[in-house]
């Protein structure tokens, strides 16, 4: 068997190598586009194929990923054939995720002899994750792998495919419930401004920009170590003050949901300094009538 080269996993080179592949989230697993890239061709004269220097990606089963790459060919011998079956083996790439230390290895998966054969199944569990370059025919009694025999599988999604960036979120589910959840404030407001509810009173700010010099750090909440001093006109302290934050930005997990006045504004608190300054659409501040 083959071994060949990934990151981070490497044991002896990279401390915490399963925290780094959870910042490598989100790929899918394959071969990267290029020309020849991992291609599998055949030993001449021999029963052996050879498989190209590449590079690709493999991910666990929670989508954490490792870069492979070989630098050199790697020629791997096909077993036998058998004298009246028929068989099909396939190239993989393997990787065994039960050691995050271990690396992938570039190998022959042998199949099962029978009159009217299959490729053999790949296993993607919890402990190992196979990829396939390609599908090797062996007809009974062949003594020699032509190209003929080879089927490139490289761009076959099922199996290998392309490696592409998988991250994404429906967010049409959050948006309905974010419009819901707007359009209730705005009957709250119309109702207050109707004279419907009387019990209290409220200042209002739209679109308020907090830069990201606002945010310095701050031990309130050990979860959301960063607060913004956010000034408004009006607002004194014991207001409660109620944030609607942009669909993004509420969604995103960075924003504690709870904010606190002092005289002349509120506070906000993050758990990192955001990467940019963000646009508050809706602040509120309640107080009590009496």
């Amino acid at each position: 068997m083959a071994t060949i080269n990934s990151f981070p996993n490497n044991a002896d080179e990279y401390i915490g190598a399963e925290e780094v592949m959870r910042w490598l989230h989100g790929r899918t697993s394959g071969v990267f586009g290029a020309d020849g890239n991992a291609a599998v061709t055949p030993v001449a004269s021999s029963m052996a194929v050879s498989v190209a220097a590449g590079l690709g990606w493999l991910t666990d089963a929670d989508g954490n990923g490792i870069v492979w790459w070989s630098t050199t060919a790697e020629e791997l011998t096909i077993d036998s054939a058998h004298s009246t079956l028929d068989r099909i083996d396939r190239v993989i790439v393997e990787w065994y995720v039960g050691d995050y230390s271990n690396k992938p290895e570039i190998k022959i998966l042998k199949g099962t002899n029978a009159s009217t054969p299959s490729a053999p199944a790949l296993t993607n569990n919890t402990l190992y994750r196979q990829i396939s370059l390609a599908k090797v025919s062996v007809p009974h009694g062949t003594t020699e792998i032509t190209s003929s025999l080879i089927t490139d599988e490289r761009l076959d999604p099922t199996v290998c495919g392309l490696v592409t960036e998988q991250v994404a979120v429906d967010t049409t589910t959050i948006n309905s419930q974010f419009q819901a959840f707007l359009a209730s404030i705005e009957e709250e407001l119309a109702d207050l401004q109707a004279g419907v509810a009387v019990e209290l009173k409220k200042l209002m700010f739209t679109n308020t920009s907090v830069a990201t010099t606002a945010f310095v750090a701050d031990a309130t909440y050990t979860d959301y170590p960063y607060r913004a001093a956010v000034a408004l006109t009006g607002v004194i302290s014991g207001m409660v003050p109620e944030v609607i934050f942009g669909l993004e930005d509420s969604v995103s997990g960075v924003f504690a949901p709870v904010a606190e006045s002092y005289s002349g504004g509120i506070y906000i608190y993050a758990n990192g300094v955001p990467s940019a300054a963000i646009t508050i659409p809706t602040i509120i501040a309640w107080r009590d009538n009496a």
